[in-house]
């Protein structure tokens, strides 16, 4: 492509001129969630504690789905006063043009209302958010140039620093960066495994700079660099008191430039005793929980690869509707907690946008499924372990 524009459109004469990538201003850090992103604990440390406006940095959240987004944002409004829950705003494309300019006044102006924004990744380019302490990533977009052009939404103020943090999921570390050395499209840094279906999981999705960026121990400045070719020579130059946290002579706490600790051990901890906990519970019968499953993931791909708006309402992934945690949910959860569909909102913690969708539809299937079990029509055919093991 460059070499025709050198030949086609620029003269002779031209100067050529590349700059660096680098934000030198930026603090790179990755982590990795304890659980999961449908964690809600997960993004408590977005918040300073005790919680007041006025000692509370900015912070822009990055969302690939519009469903979690939402999800996100009443969480952490739960955990303030209902007189700040103006602080905590949710922002994307679907909303109406008059409460976006709202919201953007608010979060970009000095003395503005909102101090964490929640939005999705149409906000990542043309967008100015001049003054961000804190960018977050839930999750890796499809490239890493679209990885820095979010991270590069903060310490845009003159003078300033920024933390550019990124957001990973415990199964990107099962990835092997071998399973990309398939030869399809072998030289695109942000392959990924095979070639994309409409239905292709959150997991096929996945690039290999992503599996790259999560598991590498390399400084994260010489990582970007080395997969933008950025050879400048201030490529991994830096000005901010740290580089990154892959350098383990710097003793670099995370938690020191967050509004709150993260506290990862104690989540940890708190997901195996909550494991421990849900043994003494009752569940659905094992032999049954499997034949729901199918049944759930039957609709699903009823849903997403429906060309009918009104059947798929603009959802064409299933871990966007129903994830697999959420599912997984519904399939131990004993029959008996469901007595209409305001439970399955309840049970998985969902939005009241997400229940007037899906809400109905699950219940129904629950439903079906146990009246055709209490017929006879169905017959206990065994809990697929490897697909739905309590862990």
């Amino acid at each position: 492509m460059m070499d025709t524009v050198k030949r086609k459109i620029l003269g002779d004469d031209y100067v050529y001129v590349r700059t660096t990538s680098n934000r030198p201003n930026l603090i790179y850090a990755t982590l990795t969630v304890p659980v999961s992103f449908d964690d809600m604990k997960t993004y408590d440390f977005c918040l300073v504690r005790p919680y007041h406006p006025s000692q509370q940095p900015r912070v822009l959240l990055f969302f690939e789905s519009i469903a979690l987004e939402a999800k996100v944002t009443n969480h952490l409004k739960s955990l303030v006063p209902e007189m700040y829950w103006e602080s905590i705003a949710l922002y994307h494309s679907d909303m109406s043009p008059q409460y976006l300019a709202h919201v953007y006044g608010q979060f970009t102006t000095r003395n503005g209302a909102v101090r964490v924004l929640c939005t999705t990744s149409g906000q990542s380019t043309g967008i100015d958010f001049p003054d961000v302490d804190i960018v977050i990533l839930v999750g890796y977009p499809s490239s890493l140039a679209e990885l820095l052009q979010r991270g590069g939404r903060c310490g845009r103020a003159p003078g300033s620093t920024g933390l550019f943090l990124v957001l990973f999921e415990p199964w990107i570390h099962e990835i092997e960066l071998k399973e990309f050395d398939t030869g399809y499209n072998s030289s695109n840094p942000d392959r990924t495994r095979a070639a994309l279906t409409k239905n292709s999981s959150k997991k096929d999705r996945v690039v290999r700079s992503a599996v790259l960026c999560a598991q590498s121990t390399s400084c994260l400045r010489k990582l970007f660099a080395e997969g933008l070719g950025d050879t400048t020579q201030n490529a991994t130059e830096f000005t901010a008191q740290h580089c990154c946290t892959r350098h383990p002579e710097d003793q670099f706490e995370l938690s020191s430039l967050l509004p709150s600790p993260l506290h990862g051990t104690a989540l940890i901890e708190s997901s195996e005793t909550a494991a421990k906990k849900r043994t003494r519970n009752v569940y659905r019968k094992p032999q049954e929980r499997s034949g729901l499953d199918k049944e759930l993931i039957k609709w699903l791909d009823l849903v997403t690869q429906s060309d009918d708006p009104d059947i798929n309402q603009g959802y064409f992934y299933t871990d966007d509707i129903l994830a697999y945690s959420a599912r997984r949910r519904i399939v131990w959860e004993r029959p008996q907690s469901f007595e209409s569909a305001k439970d399955v909102q309840r049970i998985l913690s969902e939005t009241n946008e997400w229940q007037e969708l899906w809400g109905e539809d699950i219940y129904t299937i629950i439903q079906e499924y146990d009246i055709e079990l209490q017929n006879g029509g169905i017959e206990g055919i065994g809990d697929t372990e490897d697909v739905m093991e309590e862990s």
